[in-house]
């Protein structure tokens, strides 16, 4: 959900975006003690809206929605337009004509009208055979290839498409007040989930779109849509692929009964440690895809702190890998959690049903600031007693630089090991072997750690390692 507070958030200012409110009152500009939604993205200095079409008042969905599907077929036609300097006002004007009711009247555009899109010229066609018989379970392969302005096929632009598959809407009916003040119910559409977002190669005009059909009986029937937005390399339109698509009931001949691989990437130059704020990447590979419909909890990415609280979904934010429809990664923001051992569940499924399910261990560590004294802990050896190489483990509370003296009893220094060391946990290995190469005889040795912060400051902790053969 966007709200208000999220509007300082966005930076996109060298590029604005028109934004469509079809709900109630966002538009609202009549108050003089609050600003809308849609004023405050206006006025965003850090980013937000070139113009925003939205409601004043309370309006009702199904009014709504129609308005909203003819705005949108008015600046983005499928076929290729003789108008191209159509205004986003003439759009509106002619949108709210097609549809004169109460509601479509309760609507405005807060911007300049005489703003214009660079809409491109060109378009984009599907093969047709494919898209009237894809089989739950399939591996669907659907062709297509761009048109230039005059409809002769393109056989130039190379670059990329960007693709969403989306199955057939929902109905829902809602129950409120008529226009006689008596209750009634109000029947409206929700857009059909999202059974792929992804990427495609465009080469010489032609593009391969490949997806795997969900197996959920929910999907099959009705009538969704496939889209690609065509672009050459550097960013320019070529133009937009648009088909309806139908899922039959019949079920495909692969089979999977395999979950998705589950991995976790964390900020470079870290292992398991990490602060508050810090951006992992869940990565998911699975030879069905990644279920990204969202219809009930086992059709979502989502992760769960400590096995406890409420899931954080992630699944709006997964993105396939570029021309892949099998493994893809989302972000995931390391939440404020106290300094120590946290766990965090990632749950995602395929399109078959399979829930996959990997707990990983996260060491998080509250962010130094300047000034800190340089804290040190956790001095120990693995594994210890040891025959060939250990690892000296060291926990520091900043990054800093990390010095080991390996020390007989008496004190003697045998040998010595240095590494950068970073906030967190640490590993330096030693193989057992003094200054000279030689393996160190069998008993007991002190390992003297040194941590010295960027700004010098010093903390020092002795550990005990034991060799035997």
């Amino acid at each position: 959900m966007f709200r208000s507070s999220d509007v300082g958030r966005l930076t996109n200012a060298k590029r604005p975006s028109i934004f469509g409110f079809f709900s109630c009152t966002v538009g609202k500009f009549d108050v003089l003690a609050q600003e809308g939604l849609a004023e405050l993205l206006l006025k965003a200095p850090t980013g937000g809206a070139a113009a925003a079409i939205a409601a004043t008042e309370n309006v009702f969905p199904f009014e709504s929605t129609q308005l909203n599907d003819e705005i949108v077929d008015q600046l983005f036609p499928i076929a290729p337009r003789v108008d191209s300097t159509l205004t986003v006002g003439l759009a509106c004007a002619r949108a709210k004509n097609a549809h004169v009711n109460s509601v479509a009247r309760k609507y405005v555009l807060l911007g300049d009208p005489a703003l214009a899109l660079p809409v491109p010229r060109g378009r984009g066609v599907w093969e047709k055979s494919p898209l009237d018989s894809l089989l739950r379970g399939d591996l669907a392969v659907i062709r297509g290839h761009a048109l230039a302005p005059d409809s002769t096929p393109d056989t130039l632009s190379t670059g990329t498409g960007l693709l969403q598959v989306q199955g057939k809407p929902f109905r829902r009916i809602q129950i409120g007040l008529n226009s006689f003040s008596k209750l009634d119910s109000f029947p409206y559409q929700v857009p059909g989930p999202i059974i792929f977002r992804g990427s495609v190669g465009l080469d010489r005009g032609a593009f391969t779109a490949r997806f795997v059909v969900p197996l959920d009986t929910r999907v099959a029937g009705g009538t969704g849509q496939l889209r690609a937005l065509l672009s050459q390399a550097g960013g320019r339109g070529v133009g937009l692929a648009v088909d309806s698509v139908r899922i039959a009931q019949g079920v495909g001949s692969r089979t999977d009964g395999l979950p998705p691989a589950i991995t976790l990437r964390y900020p470079a130059g870290s292992d398991s440690s990490v602060q508050p704020g810090d951006v992992l990447t869940i990565g998911l590979e699975d030879s069905s895809g990644i279920d990204l419909m969202r219809l009930d909890n086992s059709h979502t990415i989502f992760v769960i702190t400590d096995d406890r609280g409420t899931p954080a979904e992630l699944t709006a934010g997964f993105a396939y890998d570029p021309g892949s429809y099998t493994r893809g990664a989302v972000a995931y923001a390391v939440p404020q959690l106290s300094e120590g051992l946290h766990t965090l569940e990632v749950h995602a499924s395929d399109t078959f049903g399979n829930i996959g399910v990997r707990t990983f261990v996260l060491d998080v560590h509250a962010p130094a600031r300047p000034g800190d004294p340089m804290q040190l802990s956790q001095v120990f050896n693995y594994p210890n007693p040891f025959e060939g190489t250990t690892y000296v483990h060291a926990r520091l509370n900043q990054g800093g630089r990390l010095r080991v003296q390996v020390l007989t009893v008496s004190g003697r220094r045998v040998r010595e090991l240095s590494s950068d060391g970073r906030a967190g946990e640490n590993y330096l290995p030693w193989d057992g072997k003094d200054s000279e190469g030689e393996n160190v005889a069998v008993g007991v040795y002190l390992l003297k750690v040194t941590a010295e912060s960027n700004e010098g400051k010093r903390a020092t902790a002795v550990g005990r390692a034991l060799k035997t053969r």
